[in-house]
Order: structure tokens, then sequence, then C-alpha cells
């Protein structure tokens, strides 16, 4: 995968913005393993502690015999386990859902590892779950559509989905720092 073909998909499916799906693509490209070339593959996004981490929402850690690419009910059990709504989930829960996976994976995990870069990385990926199926008016993501995109590993169009706000820098930021000032995480 190229960068301009991962910038043009991403803003044609999902609405998101040229610059923001540049600086994605970026990062993608900064951990193949030629990059050089221009490209990348998703095997190479796979590869523990490159984009894939610790403290995942939905996949068990490298050191708990955890594989990125599976998806595990459990932990993604103990996410949704966090979230105050059945139906409609909230940047708080959102927020929550993340430091309490990071506070069990702490606790389970002996060999623990979530540096600053990959604990941004988390933050960046919750915020944007979140955005991408965020109504506009109420600020809430449908549970449904949530679950959809992480056990089945899929947009939830069949269910009514469609891109309707674009998803900037900034509106990513924003829910960072939201979460970030949600979550007791500095120092720990």
């Amino acid at each position: 995968m190229t960068v301009p073909v991962l910038v043009a998909a991403l803003n044609t499916g999902l609405k998101v913005s040229p610059e923001t799906a540049t600086f994605l693509a970026m990062a993608g490209l900064a951990i193949a393993r030629n990059p050089s070339s221009g490209a990348f593959d998703l095997d190479e996004m796979n590869k523990h502690n490159g984009f894939e981490h610790d403290a995942s929402l939905s996949r068990k850690d490298f050191d708990l015999g955890g594989e990125s690419q599976d998806f595990s009910w459990e932990i993604f059990n103990e996410t949704l386990s966090y979230y105050t709504s059945k139906k409609d989930v909230t940047i708080k829960d959102v927020a929550a859902a993340r430091w309490g996976r990071v506070k069990s994976s702490r606790a389970k995990n002996p060999k623990f590892f979530l540096d600053a870069k990959h604990q941004f990385i988390s933050y960046i990926e919750s915020a944007a779950y979140h955005e991408m199926f965020r109504d506009a008016k109420t600020g809430t993501a449908p549970l449904e559509w949530i679950v959809i995109w992480f056990s089945q590993e899929r947009l939830p169009y069949k269910e009514g989905w469609r891109p309707v706000t674009d998803i900037t820098g900034i509106t990513i930021a924003a829910d960072v720092l939201q979460m970030a000032l949600l979550a007791p995480e500095a120092g720990k």
C-alpha cells in the first residue's frame, strides 16, 4: 500500500482529511521494512510495539499469548464493561474503557509496556473509533456500530452508518485532550 492510495481511501471512505490521512499513512511507512520503497503492507502493522501495543481494547497482550490480529471477546467484553450505556457511547465512556484496559493490562502482564509513543497511539485509536461513529448532534456513538467495528472488523454500513463528519487532526486532538484529562495517567 502506498501513501497516496491510503490517503485517498481514508478520505473517500471515512472522510478523514487529507492532512490527517497523510500523517497516518506516513506513520505506517515509518515502520515499514523498506520505507524508501514508499509502500508498506498491513502485516507490517501487526508487529508488536509497532502500532500494536499492550492494553489493546480488543486483543490480548503479546506477552500474555496474544496475537495482534486475533480478536478476543474476553478482552473486548472487558472494554464494553466500562461503558455506562448499552446503547450510546460517550467520549467519557471511551476514556474510561481505554484507561481501564491500561490498568488491567498493567496488573496482569508482568512485561507490560506502554511508552509515550504507544500511549499516544492508544489515545488516537480511541478518539478515532468514537469520532468515526459519533452523531454530531448528540456526541454519542451507537454501541452496536462499535461492536461491529471491533468484532467483525468492518464498517456498519448495512446497519445504517455513513461517514457524516470530517475527521481532522484538530477534531482528533480535541478528543485526545478530553480523554487525557479524564484519565489519571500522568506519571503512572
